[in-house]
């Protein structure tokens, strides 16, 4: 029997549709997987480091900021094993992700307004300090996103291996997977090793890793950030204006260059915390803004990079 053509492709859509959905669904189920598992090994490195501090194993000394560390591990550790993000992922749907879209794009703003409030009234910086310090949870945070934005993106990549766009999401993973490990020194943070040579003389913190080189630290750095920082706040833009003529496509390379507009908030205000650094370095003062602060920021960058990352995956493949 030979279907009309209107009917052949009414019958190849709706198959096409059960499809996507069905991909859909289970990716998402997958992506929640994946942060609970991240959820319990994140959970286990923050207790580990409690552990060692309390043990004196590597001489290091113990504070409030890594105990208060090692309780939030137990709670992460908890919310993976009762597979917190996977039910959450179940019920992503209708109104449940129009909201959940609209805290996204709203919580760096919050964050940011809650941030200032704390910093013009506080009155132990050395408290503040301890919190964003070598090894603290803040750069433990941005590791994490970016290692589980490399995986993610990897499997993407390779799913998609065969096309151009597949190739340059494996390019994104790799670079992502470096900046993810510039964070933790290459394990350095992790293993308290010493440095070689070549970076004891080279580092200006004797640090395992390229961003902290004598040629970059300070105000190259600085600015590098900044410039970076404000391309994905302008790329966010283009987005916005390309998505309402419908001119990007999921599964291209405008869709992995160009974060959506929801995401902005995430680079932007890093972008100005680091215009304001490069202003300091210059000689123009800026209240309470001191280098610590990128930290914070540095980690809603991570986070901005991660939830595109989630997107990227979960939408490919349709």
């Amino acid at each position: 029997m030979i279907l009309p053509e209107g009917l052949m492709s009414m019958v190849f859509n709706n198959s096409k549709s059960i499809n996507n959905t069905t991909l859909y669904k289970g990716r998402s189920l997958f992506l929640g997987r994946v942060v609970d598992w991240s959820l319990i090994g994140f959970g286990i490195a923050l207790i580990l480091t409690l552990i060692v501090r309390v043990l004196n194993i590597y001489n290091s000394p113990l504070s409030i900021t890594i105990i208060t560390q090692g309780f939030l591990g137990l709670i992460l550790m908890y919310l993976g094993l009762i597979k917190q993000a996977t039910l959450f992922m179940k019920t992503y749907k209708g109104s449940k992700k129009n909201i959940f879209k609209i805290i996204i794009a709203g919580f760096p703003f919050i964050c940011f307004s809650l941030f200032i409030l704390y910093r013009v009234n506080l009155e132990d910086l050395k408290v503040y300090l301890r919190l964003v310090e070598e090894g603290s949870l803040v750069e433990w945070l941005s590791f994490l996103f970016l290692l589980l934005s490399a995986f993610l993106l990897l499997i993407t990549g390779k799913e998609e291996i065969k096309r151009l766009a597949g190739k340059f999401v494996l390019l994104v993973s790799g670079l992502t997977f470096i900046l993810a490990m510039e964070e933790v020194s290459w394990g350095q943070m992790i293993f308290n090793w010493q440095s070689p040579e070549f970076f004891i003389e080279s580092n200006a913190q004797q640090e395992t890793n390229i961003h902290n080189m004598i040629l970059l630290s300070g105000q190259p750095n600085t600015i590098i950030v900044t410039c970076i920082l404000f391309i994905l706040t302008f790329f966010c833009l283009i987005r916005w204006c390309l998505d309402k003529r419908n001119k990007i496509k999921s599964n291209s390379i405008a869709d992995v260059i160009f974060p959506p507009i929801l995401l902005v908030g995430y680079f932007l205000l890093g972008a100005l915390i680091y215009l304001g650094l490069v202003l300091q370095i210059n000689g123009i003062e800026i209240p309470v803004l001191i280098p610590s602060d990128q930290e914070i920021f540095e980690c809603f960058f991570a986070l901005g990079i991660l939830l595109n990352s989630c997107r990227i995956y979960i939408n490919w493949g349709d």
